[in-house]
């Protein structure tokens, strides 16, 4: 623990959440995700591994959000959109393969959620995006915006 606590001196920090359970999540550049519970004074670190569908997909964590539910979603740099599952602690993931074949969401910058509780995906360079989480069972992410900025849908 002391070792992980001297890590955190080190990390390049790219995004923070304080989420609604007073947990801190840090996103980093390299060293995966960090989550400290402040009142148990617990500190975790997610890092991705090979073989592990249960674990966070990429190292580099550019963007963190808290939905309604309390999912707590993450964009990676590199490994599309990841959600934590609390009451399984377990990562799940929406790449690039589930989406429809001219979405690309492999770098997630930002995440935020309208009054719908659509999720709304910025990408770097590859537009905006938006998907329900309730239909997530087969229902690709939807493009609404092109690259060019050309307004397809509302």
């Amino acid at each position: 623990m002391e070792d992980l606590k001297n890590s955190l001196n080190t990390i390049y920090v790219l995004t923070m959440l304080l989420d609604s359970k007073n947990q801190l999540w840090i996103g980093t550049y390299g060293d995966g995700l960090f989550k400290i519970d402040i009142a148990q004074s617990q500190l975790n670190q997610y890092l991705p591994e090979k073989h592990n569908p249960r674990t966070i997909q990429y190292k580099d964590i550019l963007s963190i959000y808290e939905d309604y539910t309390g999912t707590i979603w993450f964009g990676t740099d590199g490994a599309g959109l990841n959600y934590y599952d609390p009451l399984l602690e377990k990562f799940n993931s929406v790449i690039n393969f589930q989406t429809l074949e001219n979405i690309n969401i492999d770098v997630v910058r930002s995440i935020t959620l309208d009054v719908q509780n659509n999720v709304w995906i910025g990408t770097s360079g590859k537009g905006l995006s938006r998907f329900s989480p309730k239909k997530m069972n087969g229902t690709p992410i939807k493009p609404i915006i092109k690259r060019d900025l050309d307004p397809i849908e509302l």
